[in-house]
Parts: structure tokens; C-alpha cells; sequence
């Protein structure tokens, strides 16, 4: 891409974290990500395998012998993904034991089955630094109108199917476009993705588009999005195979197309035999249980020339919230990421319990609160106060945020409005930790609803509309947020004569919330401001962009059909679904959703958008923040060598095992 340099082929190691209870702030400053781009090959770090010699695990010696699987050096790529490891080169054997209380919905994925941290065309360190991954290369067009990844020749997936180029031209042509239900779509403006041969895709676009190779680190580069197993694929295919209807019917499916969504499956993985790229594979699955063991076909290997994963085998059982701290405390568990109220127990139990504690902070998934009124509600008397911004006002000095600090995270978090992460290069302290309407002043708040023609109350205290209904919100909490967050919040709200009804989150529905049946929803508060960018295309913005989708629909619908017009992705013609936003609105969408994408992250004008944004976030409270930066505890077992003890820019959640799982061992 124009004006940009090439980094170094193999990512290496910041230095090691010697303290392991030290809060890792400073986690999302990347200057050198502004000049990475252009035009990357696979170079040094490898000096360990420069004869091309390969040892393997123990493990899988005797299937190589019966003949099951073919040596070593026959199942790696011709030039494989050469990983210098985080702390120390390791040594083969043992077993992951993780206990994931994460997605109570058995229709979502495990902790482990999330891609996130996993194999994708090209590999982010925690440090910011992009590397080769399941590409050994890739180039990017001048004019950013065109994207070409260069495969690793002989690469294969777990099966031993050949990872080629036509993988990702079926995900796309065969699944996205015939919007077979499985399937993600890639988060850019795709005008044909094109196999020039079997090693070589080419991108091309619609319009100019920058973020291409940082997607291509995420989630959003890999199985889930763009490219699938498609040899394995083509026997459910009718295009490919003239039995594929049959074969359907054999298996006790309607169509060939309701074959080929169950068998690709990702949310959870329904068919224990479908090919993976990650280290690890399935062995059995239950809505309970899942086990896995070593890919003998992972493409990575270590600096001295072994195959990886060191570890063989890992077992993740799904257990209640309680369930994870008690078994974590008692040393049953070898790694997991927990909230921080859990901190003083698990302190306490650290020696007996055989484990490391690490505070870290997370991606965008927790470390801080925040909340937004429904700006579309369905009752007419709420949609106008919520859309009051002297209302949101005075509900945000309503709020005690020293006190959910102080409650809810040990004090560990900074009291602020909700904003970029505070560690952002374009951070400004008047969005987030001084804004004037981040303090607790009760008395303001009152004077001001009082002000806006709530002064009267009924006989409980709580204010009235002008309809002369009592003023009650309904607040629905999940997630991660234990309830007593929310507990204070209603405290507070109702300090000031506005009544909160508190449900489980698990009473609504997520298409409940997008048609804006909700008064107030709790959002995570931390934004970083790489992630931020990251997110959001032309027609799937992501980041804080969701809250606003979600808790102001009706301008929502009215800016991006806008913008799907101007654009040309939408035809249609006529009068506009939902509600003109006000201007100030419309020009967050722009700078946010729009302006801020079109510029290489770091550079002036990217910040020079970004900055706008968060602004007019500040000026207009459409989220109403409590708290960010407030660490999670990364437990591990003593012994485990090479964990990574924070995330890295392009994640959006905590630190799970997958992350570095093909490096992590244990040390005797």
C-alpha cells in the first residue's frame, strides 16, 4: 500500500513481565503500526531450521510408524510458520485442563473455540508487530484497490486436504454469496476475490480500502470469514458433486444446502471431523465437556525445528460462574482469565493452588462499565426525554462512580465517561476521567430534570412524565457484569426520582434489543482505540457503533440507508426508513463509521477523524460511561512457560488459551 514499509518477517518478544501482579497499562500505544503495510515476505528467525530437518511429538510416533500418518516432513508446509516463541523453546507432552463458564447458550461456542488468537493469513504479536501466518507473504496494491496473500505451498488442514488458494474462492462464491447460513461475511467491500493459482488469492474492490491486512490478523481473516475447507466441503456441494442431494438425504437433512451449513458449522462446531488450521483439534464434544488433542498437520513450528503444539491434549469443561473460581482456587485449573472481584480469593489460594496471578487489561470484551438510553424507544414520552440531552446529563452526574469503582473493582478502574481507552494516543482527559458530567453531584442532577418539567413526583418519589406516568426504565444486565453494578446504578437513578426495574439479560432476545424495546442497556466500557479503528465497514460498523444501532435505531436506519444510497449499495429510491438524525449525530456517523476507515491507522488524518468522534461523544453522552481500565486476573499454572501475559491490539476479548496455545507448555 502507498507510502508504507515492509516489517521484519518474524515477530519477536517485548520484554519479559518480571512482576506479575503489575497492571498493564500502556497496552494499545502502536506508533509503528502507522507505517506497517505494503509489501511483506517471510524472512530471519529460523536458524534453527535451516537444514529443513523436522522432529515431532512423541505423541504421534505411533501412528507414524503403523503407517496412519506420514513423517513429519511430509505433513509441514514446504516453508512452515516459523515461531519464536514468547520466553523458552519447550519441550513435548501434558495436558491444558481449562473450566469455561463463558456462553451459557449451547449454541455458542466454548472458551477454545473461539478463532480469536488463532491461525489467520497473517499473525499480530502482542506488541503490534505483523508477521507471515498461514500466508508466507502478502501485497497490497497502491491504489489499495486490490489485496494478494501469498499461501505457504503444502500447507494442509487437519484432514491432510491441501490448504490452497480455492479455499477462500469457495468460501466466498460458494458460501457468503449463496448466504449459506454459517457463514460470516468479509468485513470489506469485495468486488471479486480471485485464485491466480493454487498458492495466490487476489482481493479486489469496490473502492479503496486500507485495513485489508489487519483484518487478515483477526477472527475476520480466518475460517469463520474467509476461507473454508473446501475439498472436504464439495461432497455436501451439489455444485460439485451430482449425489451431494442424496447424501443429504442419507444423513437425515432436507437439502444438500442444510448438509453443507451443519457439517461447516462453527457456532459450536456440530461435526467432530471438520478440518481445522489451529493446533488443536476435536476428539469429542458435548454440551458439557469438550476434548481435544495435537493437529499433526499444524503448520508451525519452533525455532529448533519442532513441530508445534508442545502440549498434546487439552480438556475445557463448562461449568457455572461459582464453579470456575472454587476450581481455580483449589488448583484444578491450569489457565483462565477471571473478573477482578475473584482477586482476593484467588491471592489467597495462589501458593496452595500451584498458580501465577497476572492483572492485565483486556480488549474490547469488560474491564469497565458503561450505559445507553434507548434514543428510539417505542413509548413516545421516553423517546423524548432520552433524546433530551439535558436529561442524559443529569442521569450521568446521577451516577457514583467512585462508589462502583470502589465496589465492583477494587478500586482498580478510573471513574470516567465512556471514551477511547485512556492508553489512546488521541486520549484527551475531558472525555473520559475530568469530563464535567463524570462527577457525582445529586443536587445538579435534580435541578436540571426538575428543570426539563419532571419536577412532579408520586407518592413514592418517582417523577412523573408529562403523560403523568411514573418514570421507570427497565434495565436488563448479563454478560460478565455481576448485577450489583446495576444495583448501584438503580440506587443511584432512583436517588434522583427515577425508578429502575432491574431483569436478567437472559429475558431478552438480541433482536429484542436491535427492534428497541429496551429503556437502558449496560454496554463494556473499554474502547481501544486500534480495535476502534479496526472495526466497521460499509455495512457492519462494529465497535461503539453497535450501542447506537441498538439504542438509537431509528436514526440509525435513517443515516445507513443513507449511506448505503450514496454509496450505491442500496438502489432503492423513495422516502427513508426511520428518523433524520439530529446534525450533530450525522456527523459522528461520518467520522467514526466513514472518515476515520479511509486512513492508515496512526496517520495524521485517522487521528484528525477519530479525534472528532470521540469528541462529539464527549459533547452528546449517547453512551453514558462509569468506569474504565479496570484490570482481569490471568491464573496460571507456576510451571506453564510462555503465556502471553497480555492481549494483543487487534483482540477483542480477554487473553484464553488459544492465544499462544501452540507455544504454551509445562516446565518439570
Amino acid at each position: 500500500m502507498a507510502g508504507c514499509r515492509p516489517v521484519i518477517g518474524i515477530f519477536k518478544r517485548g520484554e519479559p513481565m518480571k512482576n506479575f501482579l503489575v497492571f498493564l497499562l500502556a497496552l494499545l500505544l502502536l506508533p509503528a503500526l502507522a507505517a506497517v503495510a505494503g509489501s511483506q515476505s517471510e524472512t530471519g528467525g529460523a536458524a534453527g531450521v535451516a537444514t529443513g530437518t523436522y522432529t515431532q511429538s512423541p505423541f504421534l510416533d505411533a501412528r507414524v510408524a503403523s503407517g496412519e500418518l506420514p513423517p513429519v516432513d511430509e505433513r509441514l508446509p514446504n516453508e512452515p510458520m516459523v515461531r519464536e516463541v514468547l520466553d523458552e523453546i519447550g519441550t513435548y507432552g501434558g495436558s491444558l485442563t481449562i473450566f469455561s463458564a463463558e456462553h451459557p447458550n449451547p449454541h455458542a461456542p466454548m472458551v477454545g473455540e473461539n478463532p480469536e488468537g488463532g491461525p489467520a493469513p497473517i499473525w499480530m504479536d502482542l506488541e503490534g508487530n505483523l508477521a507471515p501466518g498461514l500466508a508466507k507473504g502478502w501485497d497490497g496494491s497502491d491504489d489499495n484497490m486490490s489485496f494478494t496473500l501469498h499461501l505457504r505451498e503444502g500447507a494442509k488442514w487437519s484432514n491432510g486436504d491441501p490448504l490452497i488458494a480455492e479455499d477462500f474462492t469457495f468460501m466466498y462464491y460458494e458460501l457468503q454469496l449463496e448466504e449459506l447460513g454459517t457463514v460470516w461475511g468479509l468485513p470489506m467491500p469485495v468486488a471479486s476475490v480471485i485464485a491466480v493459482d493454487n498458492y495466490t488469492v487476489r482481493y479486489e474492490f469496490t473502492e479503496p480500502f486500507v485495513k485489508t491486512e489487519y483484518l487478515m490478523t483477526t477472527y475476520q481473516g480466518s475460517d469463520w470469514m474467509a476461507f473454508a475447507a473446501s475439498t472436504w466441503l464439495k461432497q455436501w456441494h451439489a455444485g460439485y458433486n451430482d449425489d451431494a442431494a442424496a447424501k443429504a438425504k442419507e444423513e437425515g437433512y432436507d437439502t444438500w444446502q442444510d448438509a453443507v451449513n451443519d457439517h461447516n458449522r462453527f457456532f459450536p462446531q456440530s461435526d467432530i471431523e471438520k478440518p481445522t488450521m489451529f493446533p488443536f483439534v476435536l476428539t469429542e464434544f458435548t454440551q458439557s465437556f469438550r476434548t481435544k488433542e495435537r493437529n499433526p498437520y499444524y503448520i508451525g513450528v519452533d525455532t529448533a525445528g519442532q513441530q508445534l503444539p508442545y502440549i498434546d491434549t487439552a480438556l475445557i469443561q463448562k461449568v457455572d460462574g461459582e464453579t470456575v473460581i472454587l476450581k481455580t482456587i483449589a488448583g484444578e485449573a491450569d489457565f483462565d482469565s477471571l473478573s477482578l472481584d475473584s482477586y482476593p480469593l484467588l491471592v489467597q489460594g495462589a501458593e496452595a493452588g500451584n498458580y501465577k496471578i497476572n492483572l492485565y487489561e483486556a480488549g474490547f470484551e469488560g474491564t469497565g462499565i458503561a450505559y445507553a438510553f434507548n434514543l428510539s424507544s417505542p413509548d413516545p414520552a421516553k423517546r423524548e426525554l432520552f433524546d433530551n440531552l439535558e436529561f442524559r446529563k443529569a442521569m450521568s452526574l446521577a451516577i457514583d462512580r467512585d462508589r462502583i469503582n470502589d465496589v465492583g473493582f477494587l478500586g482498580q478502574g478510573v471513574p470516567s465517561a465512556r471514551t477511547v481507552n485512556r492508553t489512546a494516543s488521541i486520549y484527551r482527559p475531558e472525555w473520559g476521567e475530568d469530563h464535567p458530567y463524570a462527577r457525582h453531584d445529586p443536587d445538579q442532577a435534580n435541578r436540571m430534570l426538575d428543570a426539563i418539567g419532571l419536577e412532579d413526583r408520586n407518592s413514592d418519589g418517582i417523577r412523573l412524565l408529562p403523560d403523568g406516568k411514573p418514570l421507570r426504565i427497565l434495565l436488563p444486565y448479563g454478560g460478565t457484569k455481576p448485577a450489583r453494578h446495576n444495583e448501584l446504578v438503580k440506587e443511584d437513578f432512583e436517588a434522583v426520582g427515577v425508578g429502575v426495574d432491574l431483569r436478567a439479560w437472559s429475558n431478552y432476545t438480541s433482536d429484542g434489543m436491535a427492534l428497541g424495546t429496551l429503556d437502558f442497556v449496560q454496554w463494556n466500557e473499554t474502547i481501544p482505540e486500534f480495535y476502534d479503528w479496526l472495526s466497521g465497514r460499509a455495512d457492519d460498523w462494529g465497535g461503539i457503533m453497535q450501542s447506537l444501532s441498538w439504542m438509537a435505531r431509528e436514526y440509525w436506519d435513517w443515516w445507513n440507508e443513507m449511506y448505503d444510497r450514496r454509496t450505491g449499495i442500496s438502489d432503492a429510491t423513495g422516502a427513508m426508513p426511520g428518523r433524520e438524525p439530529p446534525e450533530a449525530l450525522k456527523e459522528y456517523f461520518e467520522a467514526q463509521a466513514v472518515e476515520s476507515k479511509k486512513h492508515i491507522y496512526g496517520s495524521a488524518e485517522q487521528k484528525r477523524w477519530s479525534s472528532r468522534a470521540w469528541e462529539l461523544l464527549a459533547e452528546n453522552l449517547w453512551n453514558i460511561g462509569v468506569t474504565q481500565g479496570a484490570p482481569l486476573a490471568l491464573v496460571y499454572r507456576s510451571n506453564m512457560i510462555n503465556v502471553p501475559l497480555k492481549v494483543p491490539p487487534n483482540s477483542e476479548g480477554d487473553i484464553q488459551y488459544n492465544n499462544y496455545a501452540d507455544q504454551v507448555w509445562f516446565k518439570n
